[in-house]
């Protein structure tokens, strides 16, 4: 790829590549389509950084995952709806979240012995 450009053009492709690289690393916040037990629940706000989903703004699904888990699961979700949800939070509380990189979306499921 570098091959045939002087040391100067080499130098700068790199440098160009390099700020790709940490521009993919970069966290960012942009919306994704989301499912909760295989139901379409509209789109949220995702956190990442890079290929790594950090977490969701659930406040638009708030009151559905209070309906779907119990008391003492539900309570292990902060009730600040100012910040995003880290993911190992909606873990903690059973809620398996899976982030499908490829497509830019989220699957939640709520396990039964959950509800």
């Amino acid at each position: 790829m570098l091959r045939g450009l002087s040391r100067a053009g080499a130098a700068a492709e790199v440098s160009r590549l390099l700020a790709a690289v940490r521009l993919m690393a970069a966290e960012q916040t942009l919306p994704v389509p989301v499912t909760l037990d295989d139901q379409a629940v509209g789109q949220l706000n995702a956190t990442m950084n890079g290929n790594q989903l950090q977490a969701l703004d659930i406040d638009p699904i708030r009151g559905q995952l209070q309906d779907l888990l119990a008391p003492e699961y539900f309570q292990r979700i902060p009730t600040n709806q100012a910040v995003p949800v880290p993911t190992g939070v909606l873990q903690s509380a059973g809620i398996k979240v899976t982030f499908d990189f490829q497509n830019l979306t989220v699957q939640m499921v709520v396990p039964a012995k959950l509800h």
